[in-house]
């Protein structure tokens, strides 16, 4: 019998789980009554691996970090489209992973579906359509650090996420969740998988980068439409009726017209940006919370012991968007553009140093990068940067800006060949002196400095 350890939380959202109802996921067919999505917080918990706002996630996020899991599990019911199958899941993104540890997930997915083919569970990709039904094609569901597979490969673990159809029954659901779980546990503990799963993943660890004097790592992907593959899937026929509610045509699926044709899949992606991978990151003892979120994902961390003047790569915030409405307890930016360069930065004492080595690279580039999509800075961990503190008044400083550009005859040219090229721009007052104010000594150079220091 192979050696097996397998942790099991029967109950992430124990508040959802205990506030039940019958009327809540108007999708759904059963069970009679269920939990509910939010916690008591009303946060979704699948959002929340990266900016842990529970205690849940507190508590899972340090469980993952300490037991270092080779294999991980999550599962779901599904909402969307209509289609025959029960069973439909996603993996961890290969993109996602180190390479090395890409050859066990590729032969275990293969055994997986195999398996599954053999005990009559016909299966496909988790339904993610290019338009409104699966006729139209699917892709590949890219999950970011705040979902469970997503989070989990950030910490070089291979994530598995089940989603069974909501319009089934409940108890072809359950049946569909206890198959996965028994084929899953039988193919990864078989003998040419149990032993790979620890080497390949430390010798990724263990990899030299001395050879490397520059280190890219990707932080955002795109789909890739021009690479899809054939698959067979199983759908219904469908076709649009007026809607008893508003009169206007509404989609409507016939479970009495299954049909089974090839689709196509999209399950490649690009990346659309990387970052320059530094030898370590300091971040300052002012922001308590972000160190807190590191230790609990196990980061080894060390105090600088005094303070010390260094010369450290940066970034600057350029630009970046906001949502407009509150999304799981925070205003997400996204968007984000920077500019870096090297200053020279005072560290101080009770700093701390987050060395950055083949097994947490990945983990540490998506959360203190900030135009990775759920970087700390997304999650507005950073936000007090953004406010200029001081500024001035017009009147008073109308003197001082020209005495200023009096003595910096080069400014004077710039200013002047910019209001000939931006006819806008040479019609505001305000921003000609704004811009001469930026540029003085008296403009504050922590203004959207973003306070994680890069040793390079």
């Amino acid at each position: 019998m192979p050696y097996l350890e397998l942790h099991v939380v029967c109950q992430y959202n124990v508040d959802g789980t205990l506030n039940r109802n019958a009327h809540s996921r108007a999708n759904q067919n059963g069970p009679v009554e269920y939990g509910f999505r939010g916690n008591a917080q009303n946060l979704d918990l699948n959002r929340d691996f990266i900016k842990m706002d529970s205690r849940n996630a507190k508590a899972l996020v340090a469980l993952m970090a300490s037991e270092k899991y080779h294999l991980f599990v999550d599962n779901h019911t599904s909402n969307g489209a209509d289609y025959q199958y029960v069973l439909t899941y996603f993996h961890t993104r290969p993109e996602k992973l180190m390479p090395e540890i890409v050859p066990s997930l590729l032969q275990l997915e293969a055994g997986l579906k195999n398996q599954l083919t053999r005990n009559d569970w016909p299966t496909a990709p988790y339904v993610e359509t290019i338009k409104t039904v699966p006729d139209s094609g699917l892709f590949a569901f890219w999950e970011s650090g705040r979902y469970a597979t997503g989070f989990a490969a950030l910490h070089n673990t291979i994530g598995y996420t089940v989603e069974t159809h909501m319009l089934k029954p409940f108890s072809q659901r359950m049946l569909a969740t206890l198959a996965f779980m028994e084929q899953f546990l039988t193919v990864s503990t078989a003998d040419s998988l149990r032993a790979q799963f620890e080497k390949l993943r430390m010798n990724g660890w263990v990899r030299k980068v001395a050879d490397q004097p520059v280190h890219y790592l990707p932080i955002a992907h795109t789909l890739d439409m021009k690479q899809y593959q054939m698959i067979p899937f199983r759908g219904f026929e469908f076709g649009y009726r007026p809607s008893d509610v508003t009169g206007a045509d509404r989609l409507v699926y016939d479970t009495r017209k299954p049909w089974e044709k090839p689709v196509k899949y999209y399950n490649h992606y690009v990346a659309t940006d990387s970052v320059q991978v530094p030898k370590a990151y300091i971040i300052p003892f002012a922001y308590d919370d972000v160190i807190q979120k590191l230790k609990r994902n196990g980061i080894a961390l060390r105090n600088v012991p005094i303070d010390t003047m260094v010369s450290m790569r940066v970034s600057y915030i350029l630009d970046f968007k906001t949502v407009s409405h509150p999304y799981e307890k925070h205003y997400l930016h996204h968007s984000v553009k920077t500019r870096d360069t090297v200053i020279k930065v005072m560290v101080r004492a009770g700093d701390v140093v987050a060395v950055v080595k083949p097994d947490n690279e990945r983990f540490l580039t998506a959360v203190l990068e900030p135009r990775a999509a759920d970087s700390y800075f997304a999650w507005n961990a950073f936000d007090g940067i953004l406010q200029q503190k001081e500024g001035y008044s017009d009147y008073v400083f109308e003197d001082k800006a020209a005495a200023w550009l009096k003595s910096h005859p080069e400014k004077y040219a710039e200013l002047q060949r910019k209001k000939a090229q931006d006819p806008a721009f040479a019609k505001d007052t305000w921003a000609q002196l704004n811009w001469v104010y930026k540029q003085t000594e008296h403009y504050e150079p922590t203004h959207n400095l973003y306070p994680i220091y890069r040793v390079d």
